[in-house]
């Protein structure tokens, strides 16, 4: 007996609850266990609860309190903040400034191309907006959020810049 969720039920409930805007994850997580059958998963992220099938997301909840979107691009990782959310799968956003703090030294020993940093994780970064930097959109589809270039973003509620010294 195959199992589905009713997508007008689904729908529905969500929309119910402040326009499909939910205050807290206990209020979106309690929606989705009253919808979800033995065979979803329901799995509470960051600021999101989704439903899991076999491995792939049904669908997805987020809270709306994500104030930064960041670029991952490979194993390195650059800061944007959001500055409007134009819809719930359209936000622009805009880079922001990183600088690495200095007091962190970086240490590195002989191996790979030109060396190996050992203690990558333990930098620090500056980060500040800055309103001269252009905004651009991203849109939200089936694999998460990208530009029209089809770099990745990750919504988070704190920026974060990474500098892979590995790479």
């Amino acid at each position: 007996m195959k199992v589905t969720i009713d997508k007008q039920d689904f729908s529905a409930k969500i929309w119910a609850n402040r326009a499909g805007r939910l205050n807290t994850l206990d209020q979106a997580e309690k929606i989705l266990q009253d919808i979800v059958t033995d065979e979803y998963t329901v799995y509470r992220g960051g600021h999101h609860v989704a439903i899991i099938r076999d491995g792939e997301r049904v669908a997805m909840i987020t809270t709306g309190d994500e104030m930064f979107a960041n670029h991952y691009g490979y194993s390195d990782v650059d800061p944007f903040e959001i500055v409007r959310r134009v819809s719930d799968k359209t936000i622009e956003i805009r880079e922001m400034d990183a600088a690495r703090d200095e007091s962190v030294k970086m240490e590195f020993v002989a191996g790979g191309f030109a060396g190996h940093c050992i203690n990558q994780d333990e930098q620090r970064w500056f980060i500040t907006s800055n309103p001269l930097k252009p905004v651009i959109r991203i849109r939200l589809g089936k694999g998460g959020w990208k530009d029209k270039h089809g770099r990745r973003f990750g919504l988070s509620d704190k920026p974060k810049r990474f500098y892979d010294y590995n790479f």
